[in-house]
């Protein structure tokens, strides 16, 4: 499901990441429009002319942005979470409460859009999710995960509500 190079995403997940996209390309816009203002209101010419060129390293930063999103969006796949784990495994949409060493956690394996670490979504290209997907409900194992080996129990794995991520 989430292999190679592909970029997961749910149609709310696009709309919103697009959003973004559109909103870094009028920002580029109107960086287009100072400029035009800059050369305008200045008798230097352009290599000496400071503010022109801080606001053309500032569009350089914009233009590698846009492209860098574009590509992403044309590498990406749309699937949306899942509304029931018949399996009990862990994946791309799915909640789940384990013990990492003992300690309860609780995260939701989301798409690259939906990710907030600091409220318990985790990216599904994580290394914390990449250990977790796969395994079921009531597994024990040993995974790696970026700091060492960690031991893991899966207590449950749950349907995320999608209007968490609205």
């Amino acid at each position: 499901m989430t292999s190679g190079d592909m970029v997961l995403f749910t149609s709310k997940g696009m709309t919103k990441f697009l959003n973004k996209l559109r909103g870094i390309e009028e920002e580029l816009e109107k960086k287009y429009i100072d400029l035009g203002e800059t050369m305008n209101q200045s008798s230097e010419t352009f290599h000496d002319n400071g503010p022109a060129e801080a606001i053309e390293y500032e569009m350089r930063v914009l233009r590698s942005r846009i492209t860098e999103m574009r590509r992403f969006a044309s590498d990406s796949f749309i699937e949306e979470y899942p509304r029931t784990i018949p399996d009990k495994k862990v994946d791309y949409g799915t909640g789940v409460r384990f013990l990492r060493d003992g300690q309860l956690k609780d995260i939701k394996i989301v798409c690259y859009s939906d990710a907030d670490p600091d409220n318990g979504r985790v990216s599904y290209e994580s290394p914390l999710a990449q250990a977790l997907v796969g395994h079921a409900q009531g597994e024990e194992y040993t995974a790696q995960i970026t700091k060492g080996l960690s031991k893991i129990v899966i207590r449950e794995v749950y349907p995320l509500n999608e209007e968490e991520f609205s």
